[in-house]
């Protein structure tokens, strides 16, 4: 079993760094919180609030960071996996949930769209493709997924979980303060047959803006 195959399977220093990265990615206005300290007025180790565009800036700094190891990582991996051990898959976007009512009545959560997906294990995959994203326009994305987190085997229902961080056209910096930068949060469900659903999250604190979760349908290509 290769060292990518288990977020366990890291040395302890790399997991920590790793996973202090998807939170800081994740919640970039509130990184006191993520560290377990103070954060409201009058307690002791208390920051006074950054303003809009310093919480923006940190938080694409360590999206960027997340962006930049995830693909020096794959690449590695890719490297390391045979060229006949990868399975290729057909993406099909589905739709958006978002999580603020306003985003809801406001933009669009119909999200058609294709994609392909070279998947050289359960932990790693690089995906493109393109689909009509919550303003009504076409997005381009290319993005790296990395998820170590494995729930069940090979041939049953099984679960994989972690992150996929990377690049997206067609949004604007008034809506995403990173553009052309995206990630989030990533669950692959996978039936015994090899079709999976993937399900992409972004929380409400990222940003400051609604967050939502995504939907595709996943099919290998034999």
């Amino acid at each position: 079993m290769d060292s990518t195959t288990h977020l366990r399977s890291l040395p302890p220093r790399a997991r920590a760094v790793m996973l202090r990265l998807m939170l800081m990615a994740m919640y970039p206005a509130s990184p006191r919180a993520v560290a377990g300290l103070p954060d409201q007025p009058g307690m002791p180790g208390f920051d006074p609030p950054e303003g809009p565009k310093r919480k923006n800036q940190r938080g694409c700094a360590h999206l960027l960071l997340l962006a930049t190891l995830a693909a020096m990582a794959i690449a590695g991996a890719l490297v390391a996996t045979p060229a006949h051990a990868g399975t290729w898959r057909l993406d099909v976007n589905l739709a958006s949930y978002h999580t603020e009512a306003w985003a809801r009545r406001a933009l669009n959560q119909t999200n058609p769209g294709i994609g392909l997906a070279w998947q050289a294990s359960r932990t790693w995959a690089i995906a493109g493709g393109a689909y009509l994203n919550s303003y009504r326009r076409e997005t381009m994305y290319a993005l790296v997924e990395w998820t170590p987190i494995h729930i069940g085997a090979d041939a049953h229902w099984h679960v994989d979980a972690g992150l996929a961080a990377g690049l997206a056209s067609g949004y604007t910096r008034q809506e995403v303060p990173c553009a052309p930068l995206a990630g989030g949060a990533w669950v692959r469900v996978v039936a015994p047959g090899g079709i999976a659903l993937n399900v992409v999250g972004v929380p409400n604190g990222m940003w400051k803006r609604s967050g939502f979760v995504g939907f595709q349908l996943s099919f290998p290509l034999r």
